[in-house]
């Protein structure tokens, strides 16, 4: 069976939903923008590196680019004045 990376889902099954990010050359998959949050706090977890070392990539959706993600697993998207927009916020999920 031809699974999704980081997942245990058949690679076909969340191919229209899936929300990816790459991570030291490993690509992860999640059905969600809250399911990728949450596999990326867990990966920092697990790393134990801190905000100056640990790897802040971007979060790609069935469209496209979304916007990336900071430290504590919110996930960020570019405004048009340059700024950042919040655009999924995990303390919501707690």
């Amino acid at each position: 069976m031809d699974l999704a990376p980081g997942t245990h889902r058949p690679r076909r099954e969340i191919s229209k939903m899936a929300f990816t990010f790459k991570l030291r050359g490993k690509t992860f998959t999640s059905t969600s923008i809250a399911e990728a949050s949450a596999l990326y706090g867990r990966l920092r977890d697990e790393s134990g590196e801190g905000n100056s070392t640990f790897p802040k990539p971007a979060l790609r959706g069935p469209q496209g680019p979304l916007g990336k993600f900071s430290y504590n697993g919110r996930v960020w998207a570019d405004a048009r004045d340059g700024g950042q927009v919040l655009i999924y916020d995990n303390r919501l999920e707690a």
